[in-house]
């Protein structure tokens, strides 16, 4: 009986010892891993990042910034826990003259600061990212709310139109066609009976071309970042077998401007 005693007892003080050796607070796996999102004033200006793996010693990540399109992106890094507390971790740029991103798990644990740290160096210097592609910012777990989140909101098109460019995509290519939508001029054309909305952003000139008919319908084409192109359209007259003219004749300047841009120059 004594001997039995005497067993639970060492079992219970060794897992009171274990229990002591693990630190009293600190973030776990699940309130890291996932998608965060950085809050911005536009879908077009917006950060997301993807941590996929969470370690003692630290996260492993994705970080996509934009403006207009990709302006730059981080696959798969990793960034170091720097206190006991596992609510802090640093990414070390290579060869970054001492930059650093550093991550920063706010007390609620839904959301977090990060913040780009160099005393000298753009993000465009040190990893190759485009002129407006910054990382520093807050991000929230999960979906966050943008302003101007509509085309009707930003004050392009009716609320009809925007209702039925909703319902025809999915969420995805409805953010790319916000994305696309940085800047816009709008033309009236009578042959087709509409108005057409040409859209660009700060790294592409043409990005999408809409047309809003005057009976209600609305066709669009929306360039992708990888250089495809999506169309939609409930219009009776111009399905998916006849785009109308000004959408095909966008489509070839479109192409040639992507002609133009992966043309090689090879100096003498």
């Amino acid at each position: 009986m004594r001997a039995i005693r005497s067993k639970i007892t060492s079992l219970v003080l060794a897992v009171l010892v274990m229990l002591t050796l693990l630190p009293m607070t600190g973030c776990a796996g699940d309130v890291w891993e996932g998608e965060w999102n950085r809050t911005g004033d536009a879908t077009y200006n917006r950060g997301v990042l993807d941590i996929t793996e969470y370690s003692r010693d630290g996260i492993t990540f994705t970080l996509t910034v934009y403006n207009g399109n990709i302006a730059g992106q981080l696959i798969n890094e990793k960034a170091e826990f720097v206190n006991n507390e596992k609510t802090e971790a640093r990414y070390y740029v290579p060869d970054g003259f001492g930059a650093y991103i550093q991550f920063l798990m706010d007390e609620s644990e839904t959301f977090m600061d990060v913040i780009y740290t160099s005393s000298m160096y753009t993000e465009m210097e040190v990893m190759g990212f485009a002129e407006g592609g910054f990382i520093t910012g807050r991000y929230d777990k999960g979906d966050v709310e943008y302003l101007n989140y509509s085309l009707y909101d930003m004050g392009i098109i009716e609320k009809s139109y925007d209702d039925q460019l909703r319902k025809m995509m999915s969420a995805d290519n409805y953010t790319r066609l916000l994305d696309c939508y940085q800047s816009f001029e709008v033309k009236r054309n009578n042959e087709i009976g509409g108005f057409i909305y040409y859209g660009s952003n700060s790294m592409q000139t043409h990005t999408a071309a809409m047309i809003c008919f005057d009976d209600g319908s609305v066709s669009v084409v929306i360039s992708r970042e990888k250089a495809s192109m999506l169309y939609f359209t409930n219009n009776r007259i111009y399905d998916s077998s006849m785009l109308a003219y000004p959408l095909d004749n966008w489509i070839e300047e479109y192409e040639l401007e992507k002609e133009k841009q992966n043309q090689v120059v090879v100096l003498p």
